[in-house]
C-alpha cells in the first residue's frame, strides 16, 4: 500500500467512525484533522445537499452545525499543532485523529509522552473509540495499559495496526523504525523541537505525520505559529491551530474556576498564566526565569541560529 492509499483509508475510516459514533468535533479539533487529510473549513455552511464536503461541527452552545471544506491550499500537511487552552479537547481530538490508523495494515504509530503517565489520557480515549463497547468494539490480539510499568499497547486483530505509548526518558529506543505517525502529548514538557528531529527520519519512508497538542506554556512551542500559519511556502505542510479558549469546550468549561484564576478579580494566576492557561494564547515570556535540568533544553544553531554570528560555522 502506497502513502496516497494508506491516507485515503485513514480519511475514509475516521470519517465511518464519526458516522457510526455520532461524533461532531470542535471547530479548532476538526482544523487541524482536516489539514491533515487536505482539506480546510471553508468557515460557512455545506451545501444541504453535500455528502462528503462537509464535517459536523459542535458549537460551544452543543449544537451541531454542518459546515463546509475545501481542499488546503498547501496539501496535506504533515506537522501539525493544536495550541490550545487547558481541558479544551487536545487530548480526545488527538485519539480520534490516531484511531484512523486502525484500519491501516501493518500501521506503526507511537504516542510519545515525558513519562509513560502524561500519555494516559490519550491511550484511554483510543481504547474507548477502538475496543470498548461504547465505540467500534474492534477485536485485537494485544491490549496492555500499563503506565507504571511501560507497558501500553494496542495491537488491531484484522489489520495489525499496532498504537504503542513511548517515553522520552528512554529516547533511545525511538531511533531506526519506520512509523505512519508520531503523537507528542503536552509537548511543552519536551525538551524543544529536537524532540521531533532526533525521530524525524522514521517518518520519511511511509511519509508520516507529527502531531503536537500542547497548552503554550513554554516558549519554543511558538515555533508551530510561526510556521504553520501558511506565510512560509517552506512550510506549506506545516499547520497551526492557535487561540483557543476553554470556553470552546462546554463540557469541562468551569465559570467558577476560571473566575478563580482569573487575575483581573484577584485569582491565583498572572496576567500571562491566565492567558495562556484559559485562553489558549502563547505567552510573552519576557524576562521570565524558569526551572532548568541538564539536558532539557538546547540552543544549537540548528535551533537558534539568530543567536550566532555565523550560524553555519563551528565555534572557534
Amino acid at each position: 500500500m502506497n502513502t496516497q492509499e494508506r491516507d485515503a483509508l485513514v480519511y475514509t475510516f475516521r470519517r465511518y467512525m464519526a458516522d457510526k459514533l455520532g461524533i461532531a468535533l470542535f471547530k479548532h479539533q476538526a482544523e487541524w484533522i482536516l489539514a491533515s487529510d487536505g482539506y480546510q473549513l471553508t468557515g460557512k455552511p455545506a451545501h444541504p445537499q453535500a455528502t462528503t464536503r462537509f464535517v459536523n461541527i459542535r458549537r460551544a452552545d452543543t449544537t451541531v452545525e454542518r459546515m463546509g471544506i475545501t481542499e488546503r491550499p498547501g496539501g496535506k500537511a504533515k506537522v501539525l499543532a493544536d495550541l490550545a487552552a487547558y481541558k479544551s479537547g487536545k487530548s480526545w481530538s488527538g485519539a480520534f485523529y490516531l484511531a484512523g490508523f486502525a484500519a491501516v495494515p501493518g500501521a506503526r504509530v507511537d504516542i510519545i509522552g515525558l513519562q509513560y503517565q502524561i500519555c494516559t489520557p490519550e491511550f484511554d480515549y483510543l481504547a474507548e473509540f477502538l475496543l470498548s463497547d461504547r465505540g467500534l468494539g474492534l477485536p485485537y490480539t494485544r491490549y496492555h495499559n500499563q503506565p507504571k510499568s511501560g507497558r501500553m499497547l494496542i495491537e488491531i486483530k484484522s489489520t495489525g495496526a499496532r498504537f504503542e505509548c513511548r517515553s522520552w526518558e528512554q529516547k533511545e529506543m525511538l531511533k531506526g523504525q519506520e512509523r505512519d505517525a508520531y503523537y507528542f502529548c503536552e509537548s511543552y514538557m519536551l525538551p524543544g523541537l529536537s524532540a521531533f528531529k532526533s525521530v524525524a527520519q522514521n517518518l520519511r519512508k511511509r511519509r508520516g505525520s507529527a502531531i503536537f497538542t500542547t497548552t503554550a506554556d513554554r516558549p519554543w512551542v511558538t515555533v508551530f505559529h510561526e510556521r504553520g500559519h501558511g506565510q512560509d511556502p517552506g512550510f506549506a505542510d506545516w499547520h497551526c491551530t492557535c487561540g483557543v479558549h476553554a470556553r470552546e469546550n462546554p463540557y469541562t468549561f468551569s465559570q467558577q474556576e476560571y473566575d478563580r484564576d482569573h487575575p483581573q478579580k484577584g485569582g491565583l494566576m498572572t496576567r500571562d498564566q491566565f492567558a495562556v492557561a484559559w485562553e489558549g494564547k502563547l505567552g510573552e515570556y519576557v524576562g521570565r526565569v524558569y526551572n532548568y535540568q541538564r539536558g532539557q533544553r538546547q540552543f544549537t544553531r540548528e535551533t537558534h541560529p539568530e543567536w550566532w554570528a555565523h550560524p553555519t560555522q563551528d565555534a572557534a
